[in-house]
């Protein structure tokens, strides 16, 4: 049990990591559920349960300040228990948003008291312009909290093996079969919240598009991504406003972004990932240690952005610093006023790609090969998202110190930016509709008339419309989403619903 504790806490830390690699979505529970069931000899275990819990928190994403529950805790220590005490993918959906939910508190107040200390520490050594003290700080922050929830996780796996087991035996069967129902329903609930950051009217149609190509005529998610593609590069070749060629430069500031999103506060958010990230080309810029700790402090101001796009923003940055040190009547204000401008814009832009449309067509198309037991699923997930995202980070900031501020402007002429923000709602929403009608499951075993002559209330709806209930439970999350409810609420719903309802037999 030692042994598998240790490969536990291990396995956490690989998880707790992803912030400080690029957000990376190596904490995702596609990923995080094989190698959970490979360190306790069940990798079909741990790749079914990742599938059914990704499908479940398809929709849990940190945007801003708006943190949801810790899935990397639940994912991790729910599939662990649920492998250990036999029970499958019904335990670990039992357990994963509890665990998850108390784990969020550890992180609240981690990030409230810990991480507050050290931010306050930071700003201490940027007014002395010790630029090793704020990188120090931005790494120690970022690491102790991982080093802290591995063993956190390790230590409740260690005790709780024993315990969980003799709780699920004694949970009545109806109650285990109401929460496989839920696990099929709660899809709805990650694509309508993914949903609530694309769908506008003039978008709106592609959702169901989605669903109906998938309903009809049964196009894997794949296809129905590269069917988005090929829609979004039509509108481009009509579109007689279309740019002539407009070119990446290369060159420009040559640091590592990938940790920008590592020290995350409450206070000032991705401000010492921020620093951290200016630190090398500030250090080289102002060898003036009065200098220097003028420009660390210039940028221990608030800073947040989809973590992907911060490398455009920082290679401006870096730019309007360099004209900064060697021009006397530049004003350093406009670099922090040009910072705060570009946020919300490319946050807007970088939320719909990378949350909005990216992570969730690698998630469906990982799912889908996980749930049929390929072991290459997780693997494909990383590679869908990854490969963006490291060409995206790489070239922005080479763009960014070359041309950043011209090429952003002329975007805005040319009217780019509101292209970008459809293509992206344009392939999300073909992508969503295909997986709610492929990936939410709802089977009432209630029929009409009795004996030989007895037919199945799902196929009379069906008949009616493949997936019909797929789709109204998809609308009805996104209406309560759209009417303010919580998803933690709607999920709890879903899971005490179809607990009731397997308890009379509608399911």
């Amino acid at each position: 049990m030692l042994v598998k504790t240790l490969l536990i806490a291990l396995v956490s830390f690989i998880g707790f990591l992803e912030c400080g690699v690029g957000n990376s979505m190596i904490q995702r529970p596609i990923v995080m559920g094989p190698l959970v069931g490979l360190v306790l000899g069940d990798v079909n275990a741990g790749l079914a349960v990742g599938a059914t819990l990704e499908l479940a928190f398809m929709g849990n994403v940190t945007i801003g300040a708006a943190l949801p529950p810790e899935i990397t805790a639940g994912g991790i220590l729910g599939t662990a228990l649920a492998i250990v005490s036999g029970n499958g993918t019904e335990a670990a959906l039992a357990l994963a948003l509890p665990i998850a939910t108390v784990a969020l508190l550890i992180k609240n107040t981690y990030y409230l008291t810990v991480r507050s200390w050290f931010l306050h520490k930071s700003d201490k050594y940027a007014a002395e312009g010790n630029a090793a003290g704020v990188d120090a700080m931005h790494m120690i922050s970022f690491l102790s909290y991982d080093i802290v929830m591995s063993l956190v996780i390790a230590i409740c796996f260690y005790c709780g093996s024993d315990a969980v087991q003799s709780f699920l035996a004694i949970i009545p069967a109806f109650i285990i079969r109401g929460i496989s129902v839920a696990a099929g329903i709660l899809p709805a609930l990650g694509f309508a919240m993914l949903g609530k950051i694309l769908i506008s009217p003039k978008v709106a149609p592609y959702f169901l598009l989605g669903f109906l190509l998938a309903a009809y005529l049964n196009v894997p998610v794949l296809g129905i991504a590269l069917l988005g593609v090929i829609i979004v590069a039509l509108m481009l070749v009509n579109d007689q406003n279309k740019p002539n060629n407009t070119a990446v430069v290369d060159g420009g500031a040559d640091d590592d972004f990938f940790t920008v999103n590592a020290s995350f506060n409450y206070e000032r958010q991705m401000s010492q990932g921020a620093q951290y990230a200016l630190s090398p080309i500030l250090q080289k810029l102002y060898p003036d240690k009065k200098e220097l700790g003028e420009a660390l402090q210039r940028h221990a101001e608030f800073f947040n952005t989809t973590p992907m796009l911060c490398p455009f923003i920082f290679g401006i940055t870096a730019a309007m610093e360099e004209e900064n040190a060697t021009q006397e009547d530049f004003d350093p204000n406009t670099i922090n006023s040009v910072k705060a401008g570009l946020m919300g814009p490319l946050a807007g832009i970088g939320d719909s790609v990378f949350w909005g449309t990216l992570r969730p067509l690698a998630g469906g198309i990982a799912c889908s090969l996980a749930l049929t037991g390929n072991l290459f699923a997780p693997f494909l997930f990383l590679l869908l998202f990854n490969i963006p995202n490291v060409l995206v980070r790489y070239f922005g900031c080479h763009w960014g110190y070359n041309s950043g501020m011209k090429a952003l402007n002329r975007f805005e002429e040319l009217g780019l930016t509101e292209k970008i923000f459809t293509a992206a709602a344009i392939i999300g929403l073909l992508v969503i509709g295909g997986m709610s009608a492929s990936m939410v499951s709802i089977n009432p075993v209630v029929a009409i008339g009795s004996g030989d002559n007895a037919i199945k209330l799902i196929d009379v709806i069906n008949g009616i419309m493949p997936k019909m209930l797929s789709l109204l439970t998809t609308l009805g999350v996104y209406r309560l989403l759209k009417k303010g409810t919580k998803p933690n609420t709607i999920l709890l719903g879903i899971i005490v619903v179809s607990v009731l309802l397997t308890a009379i037999g509608i399911f």
